[in-house]
């Protein structure tokens, strides 16, 4: 069997001579948990069934990992593995090289970080990685209006995602260089509900992440906006957009496919 790499944080794990020994662990019979809903349920007395009023999933998902070397470990190069292992405090993109799932990432961050020892020395480190999401990342679908007068412009954007029957949240760059608003309609989901800010500055770069909710991070422009955040439905989306500027559209996909 070919030895397994990962990249984390942009590290190659054979910089150091660690491959994957387990993710998720090594019984091929064992059961591992995907998904982890709590669901609140409820039911008037005189109804015949229950119906879901909340589904909540409280705990991030958390796979047991080892990097394994097949030689001894010393200590300077000890040192510099558990900073590349235990730097920052927000989640970094894991890639495991195998060639089924290369294209796909995880965004964890490791706890629990221990040595793994033979006769005394060390050949390895077993980890707990914290994911931020139950699905895989896979590749971004992006779209791009260069600058120019747009009135009703419309364009196609395919969410490729594994979900099915619920929304995607796209991130949004966009310029405004002439007027002071822009609008965005999705004409595969509801056409009476409008995207839009108004009373924009003209020449500035404003993001906005609709999942997260979030305008250029501190919401400086959140006064401005209508609240209706894009959203895309599985598949493609037929998107009406009206501006004097640029903008591009980045949709995630999300990948269920395991641990």
């Amino acid at each position: 069997m070919n030895a397994i790499y990962v990249t984390y944080n942009g590290v190659f794990s054979a910089q150091y001579g660690l491959k994957l020994g387990s993710f998720g662990g090594n019984d091929s019979t064992e059961e591992r948990t995907i998904f982890d809903h709590s669901i609140s349920t409820q039911k008037a007395k005189n109804m015949k069934h229950f119906y879901i009023t909340n589904i909540v999933e409280e705990n991030a998902p958390e796979v047991e990992m080892t990097l394994i070397s097949d030689a001894i470990i010393h200590d300077i190069n000890k040192r510099e593995i558990l900073a590349w292992l235990n730097s920052g405090s927000e989640f970094k993109k894991l890639i495991i090289h195998r060639p089924e799932t290369e294209e796909f990432y995880y965004m964890c961050r490791f706890r629990e970080i221990s040595e793994i020892m033979v006769n005394g020395f060390c050949v390895g480190f077993k980890m707990i990685a914290v994911l931020n999401s139950p699905y895989q990342y896979g590749v971004d679908t992006m779209v791009t209006l260069n600058d120019g007068n747009y009135t009703d412009k419309l364009i196609n954007i395919f969410n490729k995602s594994d979900i099915i029957d619920d929304y995607v949240y796209p991130l949004i760059r966009f310029t405004i260089t002439s007027g002071n608003s822009i609008q965005i309609t999705n004409m595969s989901d509801d056409e009476n509900r409008v995207f839009e800010l108004v009373d924009l500055p003209q020449n500035k770069e404003i993001t906005i992440d609709n999942e997260l909710k979030i305008i250029d991070g501190d919401g400086v422009f959140l006064a401005n906006f209508n609240k209706h955040w894009l959203r895309l439905k599985k598949g493609k989306n037929i998107l009406k957009i009206t501006l004097t500027g640029k903008i591009k559209i980045t949709c995630p996909q999300f990948v269920s496919v395991g641990f």
